[in-house]
């Protein structure tokens, strides 16, 4: 399950795809959501739950492909480095995140690395490439990543607060699909360069 994690992250990084993007934020949110599962003891938790999911494993990732489908884009993030650079990216992330897990102030926290690897991917998605779909896909992740911080670090964190959090990113980025389906009229790549154009 660990090293599935951390493919999963480590290809939104590093593939420069739109669609394995996705599929690698789905991986990724699908296990940080096993973190959280309640079981159906609990009803209310259990559909709280099943809300999440949702929202994190469906309606984001389907925005994206819609925008991708009536946008006519290419199936491309347009990296700013080199394969290489990637990669170096993500061995970095993995590099901070062992010694994050190391720390004597999370020496009883379990999962401390898993949480430092996703936070540091998931900014480094946007670092690394120029679409604005890569800067929606990487707060998508970091969404899940804070509710998967919210679990670690904080075990009995009610569903309740994982799903407001949810909504905010998921607003967040319905607001940037937006504007980008509008940038796209003019630019189709959707580089971020294009930003720079913008009047108004």
């Amino acid at each position: 399950m660990t090293l599935l994690f951390l493919f999963a992250l480590a290809a939104l990084v590093v593939d420069a795809r739109i669609r394995t993007a996705l599929f690698g934020y789905v991986l990724f949110t699908g296990i940080a959501l096993s973190f959280s599962y309640p079981g159906i003891g609990n009803m209310k938790d259990f559909a709280i739950f099943v809300v999440l999911a949702l929202v994190k494993l469906v309606a984001g990732p389907a925005s994206i492909l819609w925008l991708e489908k009536h946008r006519g884009l290419r199936n491309d993030l347009r990296p700013s480095f080199s394969l290489g650079g990637r990669i170096a990216v993500v061995l970095t992330a993995l590099g901070l995140a062992h010694l994050a897990a190391r720390l004597p102030a999370f020496a009883d926290v379990h999962n401390v690395g898993l949480v430092f690897f996703a936070l540091t991917t998931s900014i480094a998605v946007v670092i690394a490439h120029r679409s604005l779909i890569a800067n929606a896909i990487g707060l998508l992740a970091l969404g899940s990543t804070v509710s998967l911080a919210a679990v670690v670090f904080v075990p009995h964190v009610p569903m309740s607060a994982e799903l407001a959090d949810t909504f905010d990113a998921l607003l967040a980025t319905l607001v940037g699909l937006a504007i980008a389906r509008e940038i796209a009229r003019e630019n189709p790549e959707l580089d971020v360069r294009a930003m720079r154009e913008l009047r108004g």
